[in-house]
């Protein structure tokens, strides 16, 4: 079962920004005793001992690092409910955890983090007091996760700037995971006790209202209002204020080294609708996103004092995103001639002065992902 898993969002004057990621994942229960086959389900997924909540923590740096913004220190990823079979642990990891009721169970919240000074796991239990930490193991390489991506990067040439840009990014100490630890008795009892709800609460179909988004309350600016993955494409709603009557450009730029050196792609340029307050868009190419994850923006298309404040005739999204010229500078290179004028017109770069020569971009073949200006 494919999963769209929504990390983060945020509205900035006319550009809405949602990140994205498409995994496979499995799920709980089936056919037979629901109570039984979730508990199995939940017993083969948790923990046996420490090391198997360290070795699954490294996999998650593994797999969610890509999804923390470039501009944010650490992200915090929430597993929820986990089995922990407290014999495997340490007396002493055992006694810093602090309970919380669940629906009237026991269980108990950890987070967990590496230190990116000493490299340690450091775990956190309910009330964010540090209770127990390990050591790294012997030889331990912070550049693990860049090795392992990208195992050429160090021989391709790249700038000390760029190595250093590369190293923070794939820095696993980046990802900070949170457990809700539970032991096998009070699981079966937590299990129980939502069956039984589930069974007396009358079926309803899942409802979910968005601001802007399908009836929604109206809105004051663009957001990224619905995402779902559809038949191998992902399913996105645009958002808009119901008095918005301009075109929405959507770009998208991939994980990895695509979205740290920003190179964004347009997929989409759209009429709004004049009978919703949102538009509706499949992306079919998002299944073939780098290392399965695509962020995406919306911003305004059409020329507005909001869009375009230097006035050079391009949007702030179409700046910042396409060409990587100043939206407030008519003239980001000083040479005399607009951004619109090189940009549309020349086909030179808007950020060199350097005018007689047309704009090339390389893509290196053994990373399709690393682009760069020449003038």
């Amino acid at each position: 079962m494919r999963k769209v898993w929504v990390v983060g969002g945020c509205i900035t004057g006319a550009v809405a920004v949602a990140l994205v990621c498409a995994v496979l994942a499995s799920e709980p229960g089936g056919r037979g005793d629901p109570v039984s086959e979730k508990l199995q389900w939940y017993v083969a997924n948790g923990f046996e001992n420490l090391t198997d909540l360290a070795v699954g923590f490294q996999g998650e740096q593994y797999d969610r690092v890509q999804l923390v913004p470039p501009g944010m220190p650490y992200l915090v990823f929430d597993n929820g409910l986990t089995y922990a079979k407290w014999s495997g642990f340490p007396k002493e990891f055992v006694a810093g955890l602090v309970g919380v009721l669940e629906e009237g169970v026991a269980v108990y919240p950890v987070t967990v983090f590496e230190d990116a000074k000493t490299r340690q796991y450091v775990f956190l239990n309910a009330l964010g007091q540090e209770f127990y930490s390990m050591g790294p193991a012997p030889g331990y390489d912070p550049r693990w996760i860049l090795l392992a991506r990208i195992p050429d990067f160090y021989s391709q040439g790249h700038t000390a700037e760029q190595i250093a840009a590369m190293e923070w990014l794939y820095d696993p100490a980046r990802v900070v995971m949170r457990y809700t630890l539970i032991g096998k008795p009070e699981l079966r009892q937590l299990l129980t006790a939502q069956a039984k709800a589930e069974a007396e609460q009358p079926f309803e179909p899942m409802k979910m209202t968005i601001p802007g988004g399908s009836g929604g309350p109206n809105i004051t600016n663009l957001i990224v209002s619905a995402l779902d993955w559809v038949s191998n494409s992902l399913y996105m709603e645009v958002s808009y204020p119901t008095n918005f009557t301009n075109q929405v450009d959507i770009f998208s730029a991939d994980g990895g080294s695509g979205l740290m050196d920003f190179w964004w792609t347009l997929r989409l340029t759209t009429n709004i609708s004049t009978e919703t307050n949102y538009i509706c868009w499949t992306d079919t190419t998002a299944s073939n996103a780098a290392d399965g994850v695509r962020f995406y923006v919306a911003a305004n298309a059409d020329l507005t004092d909001e869009s375009d404040p230097d006035e050079d005739g391009l949007t702030w999204g179409r700046e910042k995103y396409l060409y990587h010229s100043s939206p407030t500078n008519y003239d980001t290179d000083s040479d005399g001639l607009s951004d619109y004028e090189e940009a549309i017109n020349l086909d030179t770069d808007p950020c060199n002065s350097d005018t007689n020569k047309p704009t090339v971009i390389i893509s290196f073949p053994t990373n399709n992902f690393n682009w760069v200006w020449l003038p």
